[in-house]
């Protein structure tokens, strides 16, 4: 009886041993994962600072930069006016009616 009470105390203990390690493996699991989450952290505030560094050039340029975008000018060939644009800037011949007699006859 005692014996036995012996064996099962030792059950226990080894029991409780093993719950004691895996409760070790949690918490080291957890440490590491507070760990990561701290570096990841920093890695998203570093690159957080990146971008922003990045991105205050072009507002900067943004705000600068108020002149229309650039259009060249369309490069045309000086001709001399032809007949139909001559004829155009004259005044059309028969548009009012003549106070000379017409010679048809």
């Amino acid at each position: 009886m005692v014996s036995q009470a012996i064996d099962e105390v030792n059950q226990v203990i080894a029991s409780l041993t093993e719950a004691l390690n895996d409760m070790n493996d949690v918490l080291e699991m957890l440490e590491e994962a507070e760990r990561q989450k701290k570096a990841d952290e920093h890695e998203i505030e570093n690159l957080r600072r990146a971008l922003q560094q990045l991105q205050r050039p072009r507002e900067q340029f943004r705000r600068h930069d108020r002149r229309p975008p650039y259009n060249p000018p369309h490069h045309q060939q000086h001709q001399p006016p032809d007949s139909d644009q001559a004829s155009s800037q004259e005044a059309p011949q028969n548009s009012q009616p003549s106070s000379e007699p017409s010679q048809e006859q």
